[in-house]
């Protein structure tokens, strides 16, 4: 198990874009792990990653692999 720090930059119920994530690949399993006080993980798969010559380098897209409840 490897640990990185990232930020969340978009989030919906579907999946999310993270930056700080420099060292990731496509098709990754990853668990997303919220600040709040909940602490659950949300599972997820790496569907991008940002070209390091882009204005999205160390950015990548993550899919949960079971969608977040609506918040609506």
């Amino acid at each position: 198990e490897i640990r990185k720090d990232g930020y969340t930059v978009d989030i919906s119920e579907m999946g999310c874009r993270v930056e700080g994530m420099n060292s990731i690949i496509e098709g990754q399993l990853v668990r997303v792990v919220p600040w709040s006080s909940s602490g659950e993980e949300i599972a997820g798969r790496v569907v991008w990653v940002g070209n390091p010559e882009s204005k999205l380098a160390g950015e990548a897209g993550i899919e949960f692999l079971q969608p977040l409840p609506s918040q609506v």
